[in-house]
């Protein structure tokens, strides 16, 4: 996607009608940090894959997750202090 022109038109013209009618695209597969930007650009609202994270055991998965979402909220604080 992120090389072939071709393959972001694709993408693209997929993720369109789904914004169109409000619903929640996830894409599958990601595995490096250009195809992340990349559909993030695009609109893809959720995604998975060996860039975000590997498989995990539950307990490693919850306390990945937790981390995660204490970023997010720190990120989400340094943009709008006060």
């Amino acid at each position: 996607m992120v090389t072939n022109p071709a393959d972001r038109h694709l993408v693209e013209t997929m993720l369109n009608p789904h914004a169109a009618f409000g619903m929640t695209v996830v894409a599958e597969g990601i595995e490096d940090e250009a195809t992340l930007t990349a559909l993030r650009d695009a609109g893809c609202d959720v995604g998975q894959g060996f860039h975000i994270a590997r498989p995990m055991p539950q307990v490693k998965f919850d306390a990945w997750l937790d981390a995660r979402i204490m970023e997010q909220l720190v990120a989400q604080q340094d943009d709008h202090p006060g």
